[in-house]
């Protein structure tokens, strides 16, 4: 019994911090990381590269790089997302209860006191990572307030600002990775930036489709928004020219995977059941 109750808690707490959703989330630092890597790498071994960095810029970054930033990062984000799920779930827990909504608060699975220290507590504890652990606390210290603003804000301004909160909060977690290896300022100046508005582009759309998951859709409402995803990595292409080719293929798969099983369903009425799987399949 004792065990079954220790389960039926875990599976809670993971649902109210929303756990399945943290490959994503890595991801996000990863790809940041790698793509600096890429930058640096091509920038110093290629001669018919542009040079992005002379030599004492090399030496500064390579200063800079420390092997346990990237994974304090990580951690970091994922306290600040995950933290910012169980505010989410905190702030609306009278909405949930009304509308009848399988969410453990208001299954009384967890108290909202519990909730709310759940919450803040990973986003306090991600505060502290970043002025020890990250080159540019700052930047974590932005994504803090703006994943704040989105969970707390109230219902009203996540109908309004909602996708383009999260579009900058995931945007900003993918910068993270970068910042690692790079200041502001080479971001700034590099080709980074068009990966980081691709990528931005493809989370607004993905969130104002996520937006009709309660009530559903009509196809023809919901196809617009799978095509912009898909047209979302066009600011890739400005990126490096020897790498233009993979980026077309990948682009081409990723527009294939979005578009073949919306296509067909485009003139019928999409519940929210059919809705939510094309959010988790985006």
């Amino acid at each position: 019994m004792a065990d079954s109750k220790g389960e039926k808690s875990f599976a809670a707490w993971a649902r109210l911090y929303r756990l399945a959703l943290a490959p994503t989330v890595l991801w996000d630092v990863s790809a940041g990381y790698l793509l600096g890597q890429i930058l640096i790498n091509q920038s110093l071994a290629t001669p018919r590269w542009a040079s992005l960095f002379d030599s004492q810029r090399a030496f500064q970054i390579a200063e800079r790089i420390r092997p346990y930033q990237f994974f304090f990062t990580a951690i970091t984000i994922l306290l600040i997302f995950h933290g910012g799920m169980a505010l989410n779930d905190w702030a609306d827990r009278g909405l949930d209860a009304k509308a009848g909504r399988n969410r453990p608060i208001p299954k009384n699975l967890i108290s909202p006191r519990w909730a709310l220290l759940g919450g803040l507590i990973p986003i306090v504890e991600a505060g502290i990572l970043a002025g020890f652990f990250h080159p540019e606390p700052n930047w974590i210290l932005a994504l803090i307030f703006l994943a704040l603003l989105y969970n707390l804000g109230g219902s009203a301004l996540r109908r309004g600002l909602g996708p383009l909160l999260l579009s900058l909060c995931r945007s900003l977690s993918f910068s993270a990775g970068i910042l690692i290896l790079l200041n502001p300022e080479d971001l700034a100046s590099s080709s980074a930036l068009w990966a980081v508005g691709g990528y931005a582009l493809y989370v607004l759309f993905l969130s104002r489709m996520a937006s009709k998951e309660e009530e559903g859709g009509h196809g023809m409402n919901m196809l617009p928004f799978i095509g912009l995803m898909a047209l979302s990595p066009l600011p890739f292409l400005q990126m490096s020219e020897s790498t233009s080719w993979v980026l077309i293929c990948g682009w081409l798969l990723l527009s294939a995977w979005l578009l073949y099983p919306a296509l067909p369903d485009r003139h019928i009425f999409w519940v929210p059941e059919r809705v939510q799987a094309a959010v988790r399949r985006s």
